[in-house]
């Protein structure tokens, strides 16, 4: 396997990163807390802290600490004071910072598709899909 093939996801989360830490400072969050943030917005089926965990696949320490300072920085609400499975919901001032991820998610998206026409977009959407269901079915055969 040509080792660019592997860097390139290297390379798309950090200009990802860098994308999204602009929209972060603005809203004082962390790189966490601004997925978790998108995550529960862009997925509104998944609701919980554990959906969280199993579908970003993300630590559940991590997961747990940055819902935390996300309910006191009032950007998160709980639906009641239960310990497990509570589904989340963002407030108005989640929305805002969601809205300005999803405009970064956009820009991001751009810089991907820069220079293909749109039927190459469409090719390299649907190549991408294909190793993403290649991947997602090796990952469930390992699990």
């Amino acid at each position: 396997m040509n080792a660019s093939f592997l860097t390139l996801s290297r390379y798309a989360r950090k200009v990802y990163e860098k994308l999204e830490s602009a929209v972060c400072a603005q809203y004082d969050l962390t790189l966490m807390e601004m997925d978790i943030l998108l995550f529960l917005a862009n997925n509104p089926e998944y609701v919980t802290a554990q959906d969280i965990v199993e579908y970003r696949m993300l630590t559940k320490s991590h997961v747990s600490t940055s819902v935390d300072h996300l309910l006191k920085k009032g950007l998160l609400i709980k639906a009641s004071n239960q310990k497990r499975n509570i589904p989340l919901t963002l407030t108005s001032r989640g929305m805002e910072a969601v809205e300005d991820g999803r405009k970064m998610q956009a820009a991001f998206q751009e810089i991907l598709i820069m220079g293909f026409d749109e039927t190459e977009a469409e090719e390299l959407y649907n190549f991408h899909k294909r190793i993403e269901e290649n991947l997602l079915h090796a990952y469930e055969q390992w699990r």
